[in-house]
Parts: structure tokens; C-alpha cells; sequence
């Protein structure tokens, strides 16, 4: 058959050629009782030429190298399927209740109905397990923390030498990055405004007396970012006789942009005794 020809308008009298049948009158859609008849009438198809198949009343064109179905038939059949695609539009029958469509390169059309896996819970964990013991060095650190978006340092019956103040830092960072703003509260005067840029997060001064201790509690968040974090500081220290004890609330930022890997309780002099808990929490 030859190749279509395009639109003509005939006119009265016109003598028709063999092309002109061929070419323009044959361009129309064919009919036939099924593939095989077509196929065996139709042996050389021309790309874009139209057939109907009357044993499955679907209607193909030819698409230069293959007869392609050319109906607009769904293959869905129930409330809920999926219209998909392997080689062939394909249906993915609706899945179980409370299940969700995920993405699976190993099914034929690339989708399946599967069991959503539970959320981990964000709630904080103790990072160093049983706490950290406070005792023979003015620096105690404790590392290894890593994809945590939050962190609470809580420190228990902290002590060191009398009149010794308790400090915070992260990363070991000991330079100014910390800016932070609140109270300061003293055994024998009012709360003041107080506020901080310095090298640490101060937290508590212990007294001049050596049976002073230390409570603490610092919070860390955006600890996994690379900017700024936010930190909170409530800290206050028992007199156990004697003065110079003081407490601080505040809050502020920390400038450093480096992922928080560990935090260190720093003292003036050297630790003797209490607990340090590293908490951490993941969003």
C-alpha cells in the first residue's frame, strides 16, 4: 500500500489513478475480523495507516515498526486501583487499609503497597551512658555526639576547690563565640541583669567553702546545623557555709558553625567530686 498523500478534493470528472486510490482513498480506517486477517491483508503497513479489529473492538495504527493500540480502554476495574505502567498500561489493584504506595525498582511497574515504617521516637536518651564522674581534672568532655539536633548537659553535686566558677564549652571552643544575656543571683544580694561575650558558658561560682557544689543545666539546639545554636543556661550553687556562691539564667546564642561533636564542664581548678549527664535528642 503506498503512503498517504495527505487531503485532495476531487473534482467532477477527475480520473482516478491506482496512486490516487491508493495514496487518498485508502487512508481511512480498515476493518477486520482480527490481527491475523489484518496481517495477512495488509503486508507491508505504511506508518500512521489505521485497522480495527472487530474480535476485540480495538482500534491500532501503525507506528512505523509496530501496530499500536490506539484506544483509550483503562485497565482499572475497582474502587482505589492505580493506573501504572510496566511495558503495557497495567493496574496495581488498591492496597491493604493504613497502607501507603512506595516506590520498589524490583516490581514490574516500579510501585507497591507497603507497611509505613514507624517514626523514631525524638524523644532525649542519655548519650554517655551511667554519666560522667567529675573528678581529677579541671576539664571533663564527653564526645562522640553526633546527628543530634538537641542537647541537655545536666551536672549533679559538681565541686572543686573553693571559690572555683563552672563553665561550659562546645567543641572545646574557647574563644568568644558565646553571647548570651539574663540574671546573676548571689546569697546576700537582689538578681541583676547579667549578660556575657566571653570564651564559655558560665553556669555556677562555688563558694569559698570546700563543701560547695554545683547544679547545672545547659540546653544545646540546632546541635547538628552549621550555624549558630541556641543555648540556654540555668545554673546555681549550694553555699555548704561560707559565700561567694552565685547562680545564672541566661540564654543566647553560640557563633561557632561546626556541628556539635562534644561538650566539656570547665572548672577554675581541678574537679573532686559529682556527675555529669550528656542528653540527646533528634528531630
Amino acid at each position: 500500500m503506498a503512503a498517504g498523500l495527505g487531503f485532495k478534493t476531487f473534482l467532477s470528472g477527475d480520473v482516478l489513478s491506482a496512486g490516487d486510490v491508493n495514496g487518498y482513498l485508502m487512508q481511512g480506517v480498515l476493518v477486520f475480523a482480527s490481527a491475523a486477517a489484518r496481517d495477512a491483508a495488509i503486508t507491508s503497513p505504511q506508518e500512521g495507516q489505521y485497522a480495527y479489529l472487530k474480535d476485540t473492538n480495538v482500534t491500532y495504527y501503525y507506528s512505523g515498526s509496530a501496530w499500536v493500540s490506539a484506544s483509550a480502554s483503562s485497565p482499572l476495574t475497582t474502587k482505589g486501583d492505580v493506573y501504572t505502567f510496566s511495558t503495557v498500561d497495567a493496574r496495581l489493584g488498591v492496597g491493604a487499609n493504613n497502607t501507603v504506595l512506595t516506590a520498589d525498582s524490583a516490581q514490574a511497574t516500579g510501585l507497591k503497597w507497603a507497611t509505613p515504617t514507624a517514626a523514631a521516637p525524638n524523644g532525649y536518651t542519655l548519650l554517655n551512658s551511667g554519666g560522667t564522674t567529675l573528678s581529677g581534672s579541671s576539664t571533663v568532655t564527653i564526645s562522640g555526639i553526633s546527628n543530634v539536633t538537641s542537647l541537655i548537659i545536666m551536672t549533679f553535686d559538681a565541686s572543686s576547690s573553693a571559690s572555683q566558677t563552672i563553665s561550659v564549652r562546645i567543641n572545646g571552643d574557647s574563644t568568644a563565640k558565646y553571647n548570651t544575656a539574663g540574671l546573676e543571683f548571689t546569697a546576700s544580694t537582689a538578681a541583676q541583669w547579667w549578660g556575657e561575650s566571653t570564651s564559655e558558658l558560665t553556669c555556677a561560682n562555688l563558694s569559698n567553702n570546700s563543701a560547695s557544689v554545683a547544679y547545672i543545666a545547659v540546653t544545646i539546639d540546632s546541635a547538628a546545623s552549621t550555624a549558630f545554636k541556641r543555648v540556654s543556661v540555668n545554673g546555681m550553687a549550694s553555699a555548704g557555709g561560707g559565700s561567694g556562691q552565685k547562680g545564672y539564667v541566661h540564654q543566647g546564642r553560640y557563633e561557632g558553625t561546626a556541628v556539635v561533636t562534644s561538650v566539656s564542664l570547665v572548672s577554675t581548678a581541678n574537679f573532686d567530686a559529682g556527675k555529669v549527664y550528656v542528653y540527646g535528642a533528634s528531630v
